[in-house]
């Protein structure tokens, strides 16, 4: 995301939801489920949240047989909220005109 944001807990942070979707980054139950979405479906390969060389981690095993089989074929994204497909929407944000979705990924 390239910022770390350090503030007194009594502020409210203004523009991080959109600097967060912009990037493309999911997060929380709205947006990745609850028990609905696997490591590698969140992005974790593309946002560097995962390595396949270091040591033991709670689900390393099916996490590296899916990445290594290339079994990773459905993933969340951000949209526009215009281009998503109604059944495919985890969270909509028609203030900012986005919308994260669960889909195929492109073969």
């Amino acid at each position: 995301l390239g910022y770390r944001w350090i503030a007194p807990s009594s502020e409210a942070s203004t523009g991080w939801l959109a600097h967060r979707l912009s990037q493309g980054v999911v997060e929380g139950v709205a947006e990745l489920g609850s028990d609905k979405t696997l490591w590698l479906e969140a992005n974790a390969c593309e946002q560097n949240g995962v390595s396949f060389t270091k040591g033991c981690y709670i689900g390393q095993e099916n996490t590296a047989r899916m990445h290594h089989r290339d079994k990773v074929n459905r993933g969340l994204k951000v949209v526009p909220l215009a281009d998503a497909a109604p059944d495919a929407v985890r969270a909509a944000y028609p203030d900012l005109g986005l919308a994260a979705i669960f889909t195929r990924k492109p073969s």
